[in-house]
């Protein structure tokens, strides 16, 4: 009983921590990638502006935001789950060293799956991208066909 009011209030404490820490980070991000892209922007020459359409700086721009979401969503969980794993691993042998055992074997054959697949979706990515690639390639090299 103790062990779960322990777990209970600790899960209470890192749920609030996390909300907290997400929404702290997630400003700082925000501002300081706002304040270099815009600044960056500002420091562009106008010959740039010119030979650039507004649809690939607007791309651009909205990748930040893709930063901005790894960077404080997927990155920023993993990091504090994996402050939290010896914790939690140590209530779990306490709890129950066979179920802790038995987390870990397949802990283990996850990984090991996951280790024998990666190579075969990586090659599937490449053969996807490839033809997107050389699409961007072309739309985005200027035309001099309309220049003076």
């Amino acid at each position: 009983m103790l062990i779960f009011a322990t777990l209970t209030i600790f899960d209470s404490l890192f749920s609030y921590t996390r909300q907290y820490l997400m929404i702290f980070i997630t400003s700082k991000i925000d501002g300081r990638l706002a304040s270099r892209t815009f600044q960056h922007l500002l420091s562009l020459p106008m010959m740039f502006f010119e030979g650039t359409t507004a649809g690939i700086l607007t791309r651009h721009m909205q990748q930040t935001d893709t930063i901005r979401q790894f960077l404080t969503g997927r990155l920023f969980q993993t990091t504090l789950d994996a402050m939290a794993l010896p914790f939690m691993l140590v209530m779990l042998v306490l709890y129950s060293p066979m179920l802790t055992i038995l987390v870990f074997a397949f802990s283990v054959a996850i990984a090991g799956i996951i280790g024998i697949m990666l190579p075969t979706f990586r090659r599937r990515l490449e053969q996807l991208y490839r033809p997107r690639a050389a699409a961007r390639r072309i739309w985005s090299k200027p035309s001099t066909a309309c220049a003076p």
